[in-house]
């Protein structure tokens, strides 16, 4: 089943644009799991990619929030 982006994207819109709320987000669109092996090759790496943007985002905001007391801190 193919994600529906464009829907994606429009909920993306509608989110107040802290970093906080963006990476939990991304967070539960593109979780931590196991690829779907049934996939085809292409959308595998498509989702790996994607979940190492989110991983690479959750690093940065909790050094952030280590650098700068609490600056990007999670609710």
């Amino acid at each position: 089943m193919a994600k529906d982006f464009k829907a994606e994207r429009a909920h993306l819109r509608t989110l107040c644009w802290h970093a906080s709320e963006l990476i939990a987000e991304l967070d539960r669109m593109y979780p931590a799991r196991t690829p779907n092996m049934d996939a085809p090759e292409r959308q595998l790496w498509a989702d790996i990619g994607a979940r190492k943007v989110v991983e690479l985002l959750i690093q940065l905001r909790n050094e952030g929030e280590a650098d700068a007391g609490g600056v990007f801190a999670t609710r």
